[in-house]
């Protein structure tokens, strides 16, 4: 094998992730993209946004599926099962991520999308809980965000396989939290306070006074 392609943040756009790897030599066999000698790594956040989330997901999870792609966790998929989860009992919530309007306005695209295919949204979520959130491979180290060593280390005391489980995943929303610091970490990275007076306004509607220095997924060498 010659090498990985990595891809991230497809949100939903299948289509085109069609045609990228095309582009990069790979045809669909069996209904799965391969490459004669390379593989994928996806970088997290398949879904959200785009026109073709189903389409996105399907590729990625039938080439993980068949050893044709490695995946990590972006916080979109986390959100995702946050979002579905209900909340634990005596919480005083209904579900881990709770439904308010901005995060209702985040996943609607998803859930719009899935409407008519349920069983498959559920078994989506499902492959979610099992992509790991983060990855060394070949010399490699993969994460979405911010690959921090002592939190790894931390996660894989408690996590060999490097993947959530329920509980993990019921007390990364829970601020303050081990799991929470992992999770926040790794998905969406280092945090900066912006001066006083100072406001980042998304086109989601959402007013951000702090914001992640380092965007997108990241690929160190671990030599």
């Amino acid at each position: 094998m010659e090498g990985y392609d990595l891809i991230g943040d497809v949100h939903g756009c299948g289509a085109t992730l069609a045609a990228l790897l095309e582009k990069l030599g790979y045809h669909q066999r069996s209904g799965v993209y391969r490459h004669p000698r390379r593989k994928v790594i996806f970088l997290g956040d398949l879904i959200d946004r785009g026109p073709r989330i189903r389409l996105a997901v399907n590729i990625a999870k039938r080439m993980v599926e068949q050893g044709e792609a490695y995946i990590v966790m972006g916080n979109h998929e986390y959100n995702a099962l946050a979002y579905t989860h209900p909340g634990p009992p005596g919480s005083h919530k209904r579900w881990l991520r709770e439904h308010t309007p901005r995060h209702n306005r985040i996943i609607q695209d998803t859930l719009e999308q899935y409407r008519d295919y349920t069983n498959e949204w559920e078994d989506t979520l499902a492959w979610f809980k099992t992509i790991p959130l983060c990855l060394e491979i070949d010399g490699i180290r993969v994460v979405h965000a911010c690959w921090d060593q002592a939190l790894i280390d931390e996660f894989k005391q408690r996590r060999p396989d490097q993947c959530m489980d329920t509980s993990f995943l019921v007390e990364s929303t829970k601020p303050g939290t081990q799991a929470y610091k992992i999770l926040d970490r790794l998905t969406r990275g280092p945090h900066v306070s912006l001066p006083e007076g100072i406001a980042i306004h998304s086109g989601d509607g959402f007013t951000r006074k702090a914001f992640a220095p380092i965007s997108g997924p990241k690929i160190h060498s671990s030599g």
